[in-house]
C-alpha cells in the first residue's frame, strides 16, 4: 500500500475550519471509544487502590476526549507496526498521538487487525493521524506466513494475538525496516538517535528488562541464555531481515502451538532470536519497570531520561494516567534540570517584551545555573543551530565551542535536533509564542511566518531571558545567516545584559528559507542592519565579507573540518580493473543539491562509476528516492564518526554548487563545510559547479580538486572518469588537498581566529 505524505498546511487548514472531515473522526472518536463513568471511583472506602483509582477516571476522561486532526510532518523511512484488537483502540491511539508528539519524523503506520474489527470503522476512529495508516488483516499476514514457508506460524497467528503479532514481524521485517512497538507504549522524546540508522537494522533488537517472563522450558531446549540478566522484552523490536534462521523458527513455533494464549512462548521465541544472533536496544528507549504500580507518585520519564515506557498488563492504570498528563500538556515540556546539574530541555513560549523596562520586571529565577566563575570566556549561544555533533554549521561550531575547552557555554535554541545528542552543555529549547504556532498552522502560514522573522524576535522568551541573566555571560554568539528570528533575540538579549553580540554569518539570508516576494527586500535590510549592529562579525568567506560590506569588525571565519583521519598512511589511487569507481557525497540533498545530484546518477548509467550517498531532506525525485533506495546508492543520514568509517571504501569525493541565477548569490558566499571535511579524508575531491563559487575559487588557488563549472551533468561523469583513470592526477590533488588543509583551513587555525577576536572584544568591554 503507498502512503501519499498530506501537505503540512492542508492539515493545519483541516484542523483550524473544522470540517465535516474533522467532525466525523471527532464523532467516530467519541462513539468507539466512549465509557460510561463508574460512581464507584469516588467512593472513598471501595478498598481501591488510590493509582488505580486515578488511571481509571484518566481512562473515563480519555475515552470522551477526541484528538483533532494533526498536522503533517516529514517521514522517515521506516514501518511502525502494531497489532490492536478492538478493545485496546483506546490505548493504540493514545499511543500514537505521543508518537506524533515526540518524534521529529513519522514513520509509515502499519496496523495489524485481529479481523474483529473492519478497516473503514478504524479509518474514521484513526482519521486524526496526519496520513492514510495501513491496515493488514489477520488472513494476509497469515498468507505471508504460508508463502514465506512458514505455515506453523500461519497457524500460530490464527490462534492467538501473540502468533499474529510475531508473524507480522517475521513477514514485514523481510521486506523493510520494521519497529514494532506495542500499543501499551506511551513516547516522551524521539527516539532516532537511539535507533540508528534502518538500513543497520539487519539483526533483531529488542528491549531489556531486570524480570521478564519467559517460557523455561522452551528456552532451556533452545537458548538457555534467555533465562539469563539481562532478560529480553518484545515491547519494542526493530529488525530489517530475518529474525533467525527458518529451522529453529519452525522448532519454536511448534512449541508454542500447543499454548498459543501463553504470551511468554512469544517473548521466548523474540527473545532466542536476540541472544542468538541479536542485540538489546539502550536501555534509555524504554522503562520496563514497575515499581511505582500502586504509587500516587509515579516515575517521572522525563528526569530519568527514558524516551518512551512500555506499561505492561498489570500497569496499563498507569498508561492511562500518563497519557492524560501528555495530553494536559499543551507545549513540549521535554525537560528541566535533571539530578547530575545538568540541564535537559523545556519550553518557554511565555515572552516578555523587553523594552526599556528594569530587568527585575520580566526575569524570573534560574538557580541551577549558577556555577562557579572561571578563567574562561562565558558565551550563551542562541541560535536556530544548536551546536551538535552531526553535520554542516552545526558541527563545526561543535568543534569550536564544545570539543575543546576555551570556552564556557550555555546554548539556548528553539531546535529539536539538541535533544538528539549527548552534549557536554547545558541548554534550553524554546518556541514562539503559543497562538503564533497555532498561527503558523493555518492558510495564514506565510504572513505569520513573516511576522514571526521580522517581529517576534523583539520577544524575548521569558525562560531565556532568566537563563541569560542568572548564566552571566560575556558575549552573547548567534547564527544571523541564513535569517532567522532567534538572531534577533541575541540581539535583544545583549542588549538588555549590556554584552556583546557576535554573529556568525554562514549562509546568504535567503537560503533554505519560506519567502513572500513582498517581504523579500525587509527581510534582506533587517539581514544586512543586524551585521552592521553587531560588535563582532564572522563571515565564512571572502565572498561573505565581500557582499555584506564594510564593518569596523569583521573577519573571515572559515567553517571547521574534522582533523586528519590517519597523517601517516599513504594514499593509494584508484585503478581501473575489476571494479567501478566509488563516489562519495555526503551533506544537505535539499534545494538544489538533490536534483543535481539525480542528474548525474541518472547520466553514470553506462560508467563505470558506482555513486554512495549520504544525507537528509532529499529533493529529488519520488521515482528516483525509491530507486536509489533500492539498489543501495542512498545510505541516509549517518553519525560523523560512521560517515568517517563510509569514506574509508570511497575513491572520489564529489562537492556539487548549485548553478542557475537562485542560487548564485547564496554559492558565492558560503563555503562548505563538507569541503573541509573532504580534505581530510585524504581523498582525490572533485567539484561540480560554477566558477563563481567559494569551492571552485579556492580549489584553482591550490588546485586541490578537479573541478567542472558546466551545468552539464554528462560532462561532470566525463571529468570524474578521467580522474579515476589517471593515477597522477589523484596523486597529485590529494597533495594539493593536504597543503590546503595545513597553509589555510587546518582546525587549529581557524579556531585561533574565533578565540582571538573574542578575547579582544572581551577585554575591550571590561576597560
Amino acid at each position: 500500500m503507498v502512503l501519499l505524505h498530506a501537505d503540512p498546511f492542508e492539515a493545519s487548514t483541516i484542523w483550524r475550519e473544522m470540517t465535516d472531515y474533522a467532525q466525523s473522526t471527532l464523532s467516530a472518536q467519541r462513539k468507539a471509544l466512549s465509557r460510561k463513568f463508574a460512581l464507584g471511583l469516588l467512593r472513598p472506602f471501595s478498598g481501591m487502590n488510590i493509582s488505580v483509582r486515578l488511571g481509571e477516571i484518566a481512562q473515563t476522561v480519555l475515552s470522551r476526549w477526541p484528538i483533532l486532526p494533526q498536522a503533517a510532518k516529514p517521514t522517515a523511512n521506516v514501518s511502525y507496526l502494531t497489532v490492536s484488537d478492538r478493545a485496546h483502540w483506546l490505548m493504540l491511539r493514545e499511543s500514537l498521538f505521543s508518537l506524533h508528539r515526540s518524534w521529529n519524523f513519522l514513520p509509515k503506520i502499519t496496523v495489524v487487525s485481529d479481523d474483529w474489527w473492519k478497516a473503514d470503522e478504524f479509518a474514521e476512529v484513526f482519521a486524526w493521524w496526519s496520513t492514510p495508516i495501513a491496515v493488514l488483516t489477520r488472513q494476509e499476514v497469515c498468507q505471508a506466513a504460508s508463502s514465506a514457508g512458514f505455515p506453523e506460524l500461519a497457524n500460530y497467528a490464527q490462534e492467538s494475538l501473540y502468533g499474529l503479532k510475531l508473524a507480522a514481524i517475521v513477514t514485514q521485517a523481510r521486506k523493510q525496516p520494521v519497529l514494532f512497538v506495542d500499543a501499551d507504549i506511551l513516547w516522551f522524546r524521539d527516539p532516532a538517535s537511539l535507533l540508528g540508522d534502518p538500513v543497520l537494522w539487519d539483526k533483531p533488537r529488542a528491549l531489556r528488562e531486570n524480570n521478564c517472563h519467559q517460557r523455561r522450558e522452551m528456552a532451556l531446549r533452545h537458548c538457555p541464555q534467555v533465562l539469563e540478566p539481562p532478560f529480553v522484552n518484545s515491547g519494542i523490536v526493530a529488525l530489517h531481515g530475518e529474525l533467525m534462521a527458518p529451522e529453529p523458527l519452525r522448532s519454536l513455533v511448534q512449541e508454542a502451538l500447543p499454548n498459543p494464549q501463553d504470551s511468554s512462548c512469544e517473548q521466548t521465541i523474540i527473545a532466542t532470536a536476540v541472544k542468538i544472533d541479536g542485540e538489546l536496544l539502550p536501555e534509555k528507549l524504554s522503562l520496563v519497570e514497575f515499581d511505582d504500580v500502586n504509587k500516587f507518585r509515579c516515575r517521572n520519564i522525563w528526569d530519568e531520561g527514558y524516551y518512551s515506557r512500555h506499561y505492561v498488563n498489570w500497569m496499563r492504570h498507569m498508561f492511562y494516567r500518563d497519557a492524560l498528563k501528555l495530553r494536559l500538556r499543551r507545549d513540549r515540556l521535554e525537560a528541566r534540570p535533571s539530578s547530575d546539574g545538568g540541564m535537559r530541555t523545556f519550553d518557554a513560549n511565555d515572552a516578555a517584551h523587553l523594552m526599556d523596562r528594569d530587568s527585575a520586571g520580566s526575569t524570573g529565577n534560574l538557580p541551577d545555573l549558577t556555577m562557579p566563575r572561571d578563567k574562561r570566556i562565558r558565551v550563551f549561544y542562541l541560535s536556530y543551530t544548536p551546536p551538535v555533533p552531526t553535520w554542516g554549521g552545526a558541527m563545526s561550531f561543535y568543534r569550536h565551542f564544545a570539543e575543546r575547552n576555551d570556552f564556557e557555554i550555555f546554548v539556548a535554541t528553539d531546535s529539536a535536533e539538541v535533544q538528539q545528542y549527548e552534549v557536554p552543555y547545558r541548554f534550553l529549547r524554546f518556541d514562539v509564542p503559543k497562538w503564533l504556532k497555532r498561527m503558523l498552522r493555518t492558510r495564514l502560514y506565510r504572513w505569520s511566518w513573516h511576522y514571526n522573522q521580522l517581529i517576534a524576535g523583539y520577544f524575548v522568551p521569558r525562560r531565556v531571558w532568566e537563563a541569560a541573566r542568572v548564566f552571566k555571560p560575556d558575549l552573547v554568539f548567534t547564527i544571523a545567516g541564513s535569517w532567522n528570528w532567534t538572531a534577533r533575540v541575541a540581539q535583544r538579549v545583549a542588549r538588555r545584559l549590556r554584552v556583546p553580540l557576535v554573529a556568525s554569518f554562514n549562509d546568504w539570508f535567503d537560503f533554505g528559507v519560506l519567502m513572500h516576494p513582498y517581504f523579500r527586500g525587509s527581510i534582506e535590510r533587517a539581514f544586512r542592519k543586524f551585521y552592521r549592529d553587531c560588535d563582532l562579525a564572522f563571515c565564512t568567506s571572502e565572498g561573505m565579507l565581500e557582499a555584506l560590506g564594510p564593518h569596523p569588525n569583521a573577519h573571515v571565519l572559515y567553517p571547521t573540518g574534522c582533523s586528519v583521519l590517519d597523517n601517516r598512511r599513504e594514499f593509494i589511487p584508484f585503478t581501473p580493473g575489476g571494479r567501478p569507481a566509488t563516489v562519495f557525497f555526503a551533506g544537505s540533498l535539499s534545494a538544489w543539491y538533490g536534483p543535481m545530484l539525480e542528474q548525474l546518477v541518472r547520466a553514470s548509467s553506462d560508467s563505470q562509476l558506482r555513486f554512495e550517498i549520504f544525507g537528509s531532506h532529499a529533493s529529488w525525485s519520488r521515482d528516483f528516492d525509491s530507486a536509489v533506495r533500492t539498489t543501495g546508492v542512498y545510505k541516509g543520514q549517518v553519525t560523523f564518526d560512521e560517515l568517517k568509517t563510509h569514506v574509508l571504501e570511497a575513491d572520489l569525493l564529489l562537492l556539487p554548487m548549485g548553478f542557475g541565477n537562485e542560487c548564485a548569490q547564496i554559492e558565492r558566499t558560503s563555503f562548505k563545510t563538507k569541503f573541509l571535511d573532504y580534505l581530510t579524508f585524504q581523498k582525490p575531491i572533485v567539484v561540480w559547479g560554477p566558477d563563481y563559487c567559494s569551492a571552485v575559487r579556492v580549489a584553482h588557488e591550490f588546485d586541490a580538486a578537479q573541478c567542472y563549472t558546466s551545468p552539464d551533468a554528462a560532462g561532470c561523469i566525463a571529468t570524474l572518469e578521467n580522474v579515476a583513470h589517471s593515477s597522477e592526477r589523484q596523486k597529485q590533488l590529494v597533495a594539493n588537498a593536504r597543503r590546503m588543509y595545513q597553509s589555510r583551513f587546518e582546525p587549529s587555525r581557524i579556531h585561533a581566529v574565533l578565540l582571538r577576536e573574542c578575547e579582544k572584544l572581551v577585554r575591550s568591554q571590561r576597560r
